[in-house]
């Protein structure tokens, strides 16, 4: 039976709660000989931490929801930086070599 609760999600394993508003976060990924520069917008967690969002990056401009490996208060962006960058992905454009330089790697 699903909750009444709007910021309540169910899924096989767990049972997440929305974030509202969002949380963003940066990070980079090893892509085999190369690194793969990611913001994720987070928007569900459930109670042990596990989170949810959309995944934007150079193969996934539209965004990709998926599993959200890193934690805001590590890894947390400003939602205006967030932003910005992702409508740079969205346009096709690359983020600043600097910046993918500063981005941790997991």
């Amino acid at each position: 039976m699903a909750s009444k609760d709007p910021n309540f999600y169910r899924s096989r394993n767990a049972n997440f709660y929305r974030l509202d508003p969002p949380e963003y976060v940066a990070f980079r990924k090893a892509d085999g000989d190369s690194t793969l520069a990611v913001i994720a917008r987070l928007e569900a967690r459930d109670v042990v931490g596990h989170q949810l969002g959309h995944w934007f990056s150079s193969l996934t401009p539209n965004g990709d929801f998926r599993d959200v490996p890193v934690d805001p208060e590590r890894y947390g962006i400003d939602e205006s930086v967030a932003q910005e960058l992702i409508q740079l992905i969205r346009s096709g454009q690359p983020l600043p070599n600097r910046l993918i330089r500063m981005l941790p790697e997991i």
